[in-house]
């Protein structure tokens, strides 16, 4: 799946990282972030920069494509063709998305006319002078266009955007935003969450995993043990580990029960039997 967000001067940084922390997770996920110049762009603080390693020019289509928002999305409407690039990669995705103001970029493009849309509550019944129609939900989605209020709800439409993939795990950070998890989870009983966990303690992880109704646990090699995949499995989750270069590392989760591993040196495995 290929992700564009777009990265401009004077957005906010969480508008774009929150959702790239989620959809990056996505099986086959290649993230793209383009500006109206290759670069160093500058968020809204000064103090943060994130790279560009792609200009708007060089990109002509997306699957997903994430606007933020941020007191710069002012300068983006009024570049016409920024706002053209917006309108031709919106031809060629699966789903547009936008954060906070992000939405005024998308009212600006011409794609929320007639729409209903959200936006940071501040600046919602702006979305009236592009033709849409303001409500004060966290996420809406109608058709292919997904707009998500102030900031952290970035996050939340990241998720929606997961659930719609139909992805068969959906791979998600049980350290990042636990509530997102519990309410993608209400949003769907059908959806499949795995828990990448981080933590030290894999026993702390399983509470999580119940709570959110989790299949699978994704561990690092060295935070989880053979009697931790023992305890996962009780549970009724199954367990792959990371960063699992040594066969004897892979021989030694797989007695116990690991499902699977995810490896740098896949030719260190050829003649290993699979889990």
């Amino acid at each position: 799946m290929d992700i564009v967000i777009l990265l401009y001067e004077g957005m906010t940084a969480l508008d774009a990282i929150g959702p790239y922390e989620v959809l990056a997770q996505l099986p086959g996920a290649q993230v793209r972030f383009a500006a109206a110049a290759r670069g160093v762009v500058r968020t809204d603080t000064r103090a943060l920069g994130l790279v560009a390693d792609h200009a708007v020019a060089d990109v002509s289509s997306a699957d997903v494509l994430v606007v933020p928002g941020g007191p710069g999305d002012a300068l983006v409407r009024a570049t016409p063709r920024l706002l053209d690039w917006v309108r031709t990669i919106h031809e060629t995705t699966q789903w547009t998305t936008s954060v906070c103001s992000g939405a005024l970029i998308l009212g600006a493009a011409g794609l929320l006319r007639g729409l209903e849309a959200t936006t940071h509550w501040m600046v919602r019944d702006t979305l009236r002078e592009f033709g849409a129609l303001p409500v004060a939900e966290r996420v809406v989605e109608r058709g292919k266009i997904i707009t998500a209020a102030g900031v952290s709800a970035g996050i939340d439409m990241a998720l929606a955007v997961v659930e719609r993939a139909g992805a068969p795990d959906r791979v998600v950070f049980s350290s990042f935003d636990r509530e997102s998890l519990v309410r993608l989870r209400a949003r769907s009983d059908t959806a499949s969450l795995a828990v990448l966990w981080h933590g030290r303690r894999l026993d702390a992880a399983l509470p999580l995993a119940e709570r959110v109704g989790a299949r699978a646990l994704h561990v690092r090699k060295d935070r989880v043990s053979p009697e931790g995949v023992l305890r996962a499995a009780r549970a009724g989750l199954t367990v792959r580990a990371w960063t699992v270069n040594d066969p004897a590392d892979f021989a030694r989760l797989g007695s116990a029960g690991a499902s699977g591993v995810f490896t740098d040196f896949p030719e260190r495995f050829l003649h290993t039997p699979s889990l």
